[in-house]
């Protein structure tokens, strides 16, 4: 290469400072640092991002279009000395983006799936997680709400309060509800979901003051906690656990 064609390539075309510590004059150096690496670094960037928009071949089109107005704007010197100097690092980066994501938009809304190879772990993790919060208040909910249930269809069998037909129907089913409700959480979530009942049943029976539980219950059973913990039982039988 004579020295003009080095001097318009470069200087010129590439618009590099005549200062730029980058070029060397060593030919193979100032090929290698100075165009290869920093052109297979900017197609690289510039054919993702124009995927974004463009699909197909017309990307492509883009990116070179890019690539032109990088070089024309006098903004390639600056890149090249970036990627030249932080190459191994970049390389690294570029290679765990290219095989960890992949950047897709259709109908106008852009996202970036993740590879669930990449992180499954943890996104399982977290997804457990969230999901388990939210249900565990439902669990709770609904053990709180069959222990009513379980309450005065208790007491009617007990003859402590008589229920109409209709009444005892109806509170027999939504105890049924409530109790599904709650088989169907413990058998999704295990042992977590059957601590939390185990947690709420305690809780409930060693209340000193629950209001739950009639007077005519404490008679019958001798206590409060003894009538409490009876009717926890039944619901814990009824749990299947």
């Amino acid at each position: 290469m004579s020295f003009e064609i080095y001097d318009f390539v470069f200087y010129q075309l590439l618009q590099f400072d005549p200062t730029s510590t980058l070029l060397t004059g060593n030919l193979v150096h100032d090929l290698l640092y100075g165009i290869l690496i920093p052109t297979i670094f900017l197609f690289f960037l510039i054919d993702a991002f124009a995927e974004i928009i463009f699909r197909g071949k017309l990307r492509h089109l883009v990116s070179m279009a890019a690539l032109g107005v990088i070089l024309t704007s006098g903004w390639y010197p600056p890149i090249a000395e970036i990627t030249s100097r932080f190459f191994i690092f970049l390389l690294i980066l570029s290679i765990l983006l290219w095989f960890r994501f992949r950047i897709s938009g259709e109908n106008g809304i852009f996202e970036v799936e993740v590879d669930k190879d990449f992180i499954k772990g943890h996104l399982k993790w977290n997804d457990k997680k969230i999901k388990w919060n939210d249900k565990k208040t439902e669990l709770e909910n609904a053990i709180r709400l069959a222990l009513g249930n379980r309450i005065a269809l208790e007491e009617n069998a007990l003859g402590i309060r008589r229920l109409h037909a209709t009444a005892f129907l109806a509170i027999e089913n939504e105890y049924r509800t409530n109790i599904n409700i709650a088989k169907s959480i413990i058998n999704k979530f295990g042992k977590r979901a059957k601590k939390a009942v185990n947690e709420t049943l305690d809780a409930w029976v060693n209340d000193p003051r629950n209001p739950q539980i009639t007077q005519g219950l404490i008679d019958h059973f001798g206590s409060r906690n003894a009538a409490a913990n009876a009717i926890a039982q039944l619901v814990k039988r009824d749990l299947g656990l």
